[in-house]
């Protein structure tokens, strides 16, 4: 739901609904509805309510589908979620049910990505028997999918039993008018792919066996870049045997999964029932279609695909855009070339890349430099200059560059001539993101958790955005200014279903959320170009004065679903027609795997376990050392994820759909705490050992992004760092509440460390412009800072010894170690290189023998770039 409309929908339910119940908070977003956590005043319960989207509301009879929600409100069953009311408010339709305090089976899937097969097996087998008693009934599904599959304590629950039933029953036949489906296109079943009219039982048999499938296999049966491919693919190919794709899913189920996989409704189960009992039946077999019969069954499905091509399948192709922003088709006489690109391994895109206003120059990135490509070359030449460089932006008249630079006084804006010449450094910034070049003498650049615009004749800063913490928010990337400076584009990252398109004026302020999608770039003469995490790419007319979307969006380009790290649907657009965008490649973050390993001080390394691989961020280890909890990069979310050191398992302890991170363990090692972003920066508390739910303990006034969270031995005093402007400042918090500025933000302080015996502050600054290590005193009353590190640019966070006589941090490519003395007075010898980081990542922390847990990165596994250019990008509008 658009932002601005589901805020309406909040004030004007509230007031509605007040009697009955009490709005807490926002739970999530689906196909049809935004799902509401709300209080049952009534029966002092907490319920889940559910209010249709405007677009469907709007040719939904509200009298009609009260009635026809009322046939599965009678529906009573261990699992199946019960229908507790239903009605209208204010011109909304909504419908309740319980809370589930639980996780969604595509949650537990995109986390696990196959379970176990008596797992599967289990949960298949109760959702069968829902359906079998909901059949009995005379109620169809229609939409079995995991998101309609609740987990409460491993039970499974379905939920939204009969809703899409009610909705299409309600429409009238109108339900192309909302661009939204009913049945989601992995798990249709072929006469749903085909908007057959009838839709029998089988159809859900069908869908459970898909999402069976996709338990045992990791994938549906049916995959594709599109609604379109995945649909063509049920109505015309044989998946693959699930046993094709894991050996030990047992004979029976396999064979009771293709029998429920067939085309033709009268080839399936009769009933759910008998679907569960063969997948329980270890003597169930079937003839499973090869050779002969499956060369029929593919010749039979693409005579019924012609068939019915003149009619249903144009039905069923245009309710496949489910989005909530409805893509039109391009138009049939589209004409539109596609040129593949050539793009050697050694200068595939790392991150960004930018194309002249007049089509004729395209720089990019990628192994460490940027590269410049011409109209008149086949081939990419290196720019002098921009080693080290990332995330280009090529100036109006096309010959300057400006790009991020990691340097050795953090990360830096620069601009150089494409043909030669001295580097012009412009501005520090610690976010590394990436800058855009305005139309009106500006470079806008991250200046973390939001950017900000310096105007390159004269150095003129102004501060243009920033996260708003209240809202959920935790940082602003990928920006794309608006021609004439009329302001920036960016992204709001979150989960699958929560990033978003926003746009801010060209003198900063408040921003506007406009759309879901991955990242946008204005293309003109009045389009935002926007990828969508689903791989869709969209066209929709804009208005850029008034910075509003001014029409319907256009699909222009179908892409494997990507995320916002990766590189693959990133868009540049020339002035003449040009598009040039990623049709293949790097992964981004996901792909560059690390694992953990201990070193010891002479650099010797001894894996903690090879075969634990993944994106690692941060590490930090328990004060007694049995424990270590590592942040994680997965999709577009961060989570935590704790490894008993002893017996290697691992224990997911962070929240669903939260960005979470800065994990800090109790001194009695027994509790971990960690900050949360949703709508405010929260502390919350854990047993590190995943046996409970994460609970919240405390919010973080004031505004700016909250970071770094640390404990003094006491356990009465939390220190972290606080965002305020643009730069940071340190604050001392009492868990009851009492906070004090320790650094002021004019010093930006960062990233403290408290000494094993609670006396002593150890702290990053980038005053002077180059990180240096400080260290104070915990007395606030007592003067002194003391300045352990010159001329050295530090990365991560510092660690103390645990013995309190040595500081460690990472510094000019080697883990550095400076002696410390605190008594009589406070003094430090040289820093001395223990060994070179080289292949490992700046996150570390100090264990209880001394050694160092560090984050080791493994062989990159990203492909090479496939770029495709269109001439005329605007052939593929609708006519």
């Amino acid at each position: 739901m658009d932002p601005v409309v589901r805020d309406a929908a909040q004030r004007s339910l509230g007031p509605a609904l007040a009697d009955r119940y009490r709005i807490e908070r926002e739970l999530g977003q689906g196909g049809m509805a935004t799902v509401w956590l709300a209080q049952d005043l009534k029966h002092d319960r907490k319920v889940a309510l559910k209010v249709l989207k405007p677009e469907l509301a709007a040719v939904l009879g509200a009298d009609r589908f009260v009635v026809e929600i009322k046939t599965t409100a009678a529906l009573q069953h261990p699992h199946i979620l019960p229908l507790f009311d239903s009605g209208t408010a204010d011109g909304f339709l909504y419908y309740v049910m319980p809370f589930i305090d639980g996780e969604t089976l595509r949650a537990k899937l995109d986390r696990e990505t196959q379970l176990g097969v008596d797992e599967a097996v289990k949960i298949a087998t109760d959702v069968a028997d829902a359906l079998q008693y909901a059949h009995q009934h005379g109620v169809i599904h229609r939409d079995i999918k995991p998101e309609n599959i609740l987990l409460a304590h491993g039970r499974p629950m379905v939920a939204d039993f009969g809703i899409a039933l009610a909705v299409s029953a309600a429409a009238g036949g109108r339900m192309t008018e909302t661009g939204l489906s009913l049945g989601t296109p992995h798990y249709m079943s072929p006469e749903q792919a085909t908007a057959e009219k009838e839709i029998s039982g089988r159809s859900d048999i069908y869908s459970l066996a898909s999402v069976l499938y996709e338990m045992l296999a990791g994938e549906p049966p049916h995959t594709g870049g599109s609604a379109q491919q995945i649909i063509m693919k049920i109505i015309a190919e044989q998946p693959q045997a699930v046993t094709a794709l894991r050996k030990s899913v047992p004979r029976n189920v396999a064979a009771a999964i293709a029998k429920a996989l067939e085309k033709l409704p009268a080839d399936r189960f009769t009933t759910a029932a008998a679907f569960g009992a063969a997948l329980a039946d270890p003597g169930f077999s079937t003839s499973l279609s090869s050779g002969a019969d499956a060369a029929a069954t593919v010749h039979h499905s693409w005579k019924r695909l012609a068939l019915i091509t003149s009619g249903a399948l144009v039905v069923a192709l245009a309710v496949a855009g489910w989005a909530w922003v409805r893509p039109a088709s391009p138009s049939d006489s589209a004409h539109a070339w596609r040129v593949q690109l050539a793009m050697p391994d050694s200068e595939s895109i790392d991150w960004g890349m930018a194309l002249s206003a007049d089509g004729s120059k395209f720089v990019h990135d990628g192994g460490g430099r940027l590269w410049l490509r011409t109209a008149s070359s086949t081939t990419s030449v290196p720019i002098a200059g921009t080693e080290g460089g990332m995330s280009p932006s090529l100036s109006p008249d096309g010959k300057r560059v400006a790009f991020i630079r990691d340097a050795a006084s953090s990360e830096e804006l620069v601009v150089v001539a494409l043909d030669g010449g001295a580097t012009k450094v412009l501005a520090r910034t610690d976010g590394g993101i990436g800058g855009v070049w305005t139309d009106d003498d500006h470079i806008a650049y991250s200046t973390f958790p939001g950017y900000s615009r310096i105007r390159v004749s004269d150095g003129t800063v102004q501060l243009l955005t920033t996260a708003d913490s209240s809202a959920g928010e935790k940082v602003h990337i990928e920006a794309s200014a608006l021609p004439g400076g009329n302001g920036l584009i960016f992204t709001i990252p979150g989960n699958s279903d929560s990033t978003y398109i926003a746009v801010v004026g060209p003198n900063g302020g408040r921003h506007t959320r406009l759309l879901a999608g991955v990242r946008a770039t204005y293309a003109p003469p009045g389009h935002l170009i926007v990828t969508r995490s689903d791989g869709s790419i969209l066209a929709i007319p804009f208005d850029v004065k008034s910075r509003r979307i001014t029409g319907p969006a256009v699909s222009i380009i179908s892409l494997p679903s990507t995320g916002v790290q990766s590189t693959l649907g990133r868009v540049v657009v020339a002035d003449n027609g040009r598009l040039i965008y990623v049709a293949a490649g790097r992964g981004g973050l996901a792909e560059r795997p690390t694992d953990l390993v201990w070193m010891n001080r002479a650099g010797v390394a001894s894996p903690v376990d090879t075969g634990w691989i993944g994106m690692f961020m941060q590490v930090v280890l328990s004060r007694d050392g049995t424990r270590a909890a590592v942040e994680e990069w997965t999709a577009n979310l961060s989570h935590l994820l704790v490894r008993d050191m002893a017996s290697g398992s691992v224990a997911e302890v962070s929240l669903p759909n939260i960005m979470v991170g800065n994990a800090e363990f109790s001194r009695d090692s027994r509790s971990m705490y960690f900050m949360g972003n949703e709508r405010g920066t929260h502390l919350y508390r854990v047993d590190p050992s995943g046996a409970a739910l994460a609970e919240r303990v405390m919010t973080f006034p004031g505004g700016g992004l909250v970071t770094t969270p640390v404990f003094d031995p006491s356990g009465e005093n939390l220190y972290f760092t606080r965002g305020s402007d643009g730069a940071d400042e340190l604050v001392r918090m009492k868990v009851s509440g009492t906070a004090a500025v320790v650094v002021p933000g004019g010093q930006r302080a960062f990233a403290p460390q408290i000494s094993p015996d609670g006396r002593w502050l150890a702290f990053l600054s980038n005053a002077s412009g180059t990180r240096e290590l400080h260290v104070r005193s915990t007395d606030l009353a007592r003067a002194g800072d003391w300045r352990v590190t010159t001329s050295v640019d530090l990365r991560g966070r510092p660690r103390w010894s645990r013995g309190g006589d040595e500081l460690y941090f990472v510094a000019n490519g080697s883990l550095m170690a400076v002696r410390v003395t605190t008594s009589p007075s406070f003094e430090t010898g040289p820093a001395r290189a223990l060994f070179s980081t080289a292949g490992l990542d700046q996150a570390f922390d100090v264990g209880v023998d001394g050694r160092f847990l560090m984050i080791r990165r493994r062989p990159d596994r990203r492909k090479p770039t496939t770029l495709v250019m269109l001439e005329r990008w605007t052939d593929l509008l609708p006519r």
